[in-house]
């Protein structure tokens, strides 16, 4: 998402006018009277659009501002929701803010992609939140992907061998609806 903005080079532009302090002054006048009354109809010109977004939320991102970033990444998807490259820059953020629900959400919707890399970085993401979430079994299956795409990827491969060995130890974490029911059945008496 790589836009460029329109601008002015050196040289360009209004040439500057010789004369007197009066000229000066009307013409400022004049332009200030053409952008008050031209404000209200181009406001929409001056919104900030989606590539914008994303590169102030990569730079909040790199400064460690993950709400900012998120944020931005945000309001990027809003405009352009079909993005698979936005909703993975919002996963990513939202992951590293320790939201693991709108991480796996955001981050399930870049792999509508038919970008290779991509695809990758969402499925060793994924398996990153699932570890995070300590579920192994669901970690080393994206892990496992991830790595079908990128062979070469040492991190994937590592990450994969340890999920694997904690997902044999450990169970797979219960949702909350399932916890709640064992919870009433712990609680309701047993027949004798």
């Amino acid at each position: 998402l790589a836009t460029s903005p329109i601008g002015r080079g050196k040289g360009e532009g209004i040439p500057p006018r010789s004369g007197g302090s009066r000229g000066l002054a009307s013409s400022t006048l004049a332009l200030l009277a053409f952008l008050c009354s031209s404000a209200s109809l181009h406001h929409d010109a001056l919104a900030a659009t989606p590539a914008d977004e994303v590169r102030s939320g990569v730079g909040l991102f790199k400064r460690g501002d993950f709400p900012g970033a998120s944020s931005k990444f945000s309001a990027a998807a809003k405009a352009k929701p079909g993005s698979p490259e936005i909703a993975y820059d919002l996963g990513t953020a939202l992951a590293a803010q320790g939201d693991a629900a709108g991480a796996g959400e955001a981050l399930q919707k870049a792999l509508a992609t038919d970008r290779k890399k991509l695809e990758e970085k969402a499925k060793y993401n994924l398996g990153y939140n699932a570890f995070m979430g300590k579920d192994y079994g669901k970690a080393a299956a994206y892990f496992k992907d991830s790595l079908a795409l990128d062979p070469r990827d040492e991190d994937a491969r590592k990450n994969l061998e340890l999920a694997l060995r904690l997902a044999a130890v450990s169970p797979p974490p219960q949702k909350d609806k399932d916890k709640k029911k064992d919870d009433k059945k712990k609680d309701q008496p047993k027949d004798q």
